[in-house]
């Protein structure tokens, strides 16, 4: 069983090319944690998710961010670390195929994304790399 998860970054992919589109790094409100440790747990299914204050690591020239009036399918990998009963974090890797939407982007700094919601989540694997 898992209780925290932490060190959330995501690599986006386009499903049709493959090609990488952007990494970004993520902070996930606690409702939307205790649904990840959920899906961990006892396999409960990912609809949608939510993640605020996203920051732009490293991206493909010419990134454009989805937007509310332009979503975009997208492949996904969510990597993070989850804290087992013992307190060690292990890493886990979520592939998804989704529809992404930034719903905030700061004017100031477009590196900084406010919210990202992700829908119509199908889960394609979930692995722990070595």
């Amino acid at each position: 069983m898992y209780s925290k998860i932490t060190n959330l970054a995501i690599d986006i992919y386009d499903p049709d090319t493959g090609q990488f589109v952007v990494t970004l790094t993520l902070e996930p409100p606690y409702n939307q944690e205790r649904k990840l440790l959920n899906f961990l747990n006892h396999g409960e299914r990912l609809s949608d998710l939510l993640f605020l204050n996203a920051e732009v690591i490293k991206t493909q020239e010419g990134y454009v961010p989805p937007t509310i009036e332009d979503p975009k399918r997208r492949v996904e990998v969510l990597h993070l670390l989850a804290q087992d009963d013992t307190g060690t974090y292990v890493p886990i890797d979520i592939r998804m195929l989704l529809t992404a939407q930034v719903r905030h982007i700061n004017p100031n700094d477009p590196r900084h994304l406010g919210s990202i919601e992700y829908t119509d989540i199908v889960l394609e694997s979930v692995s722990r790399p070595i």
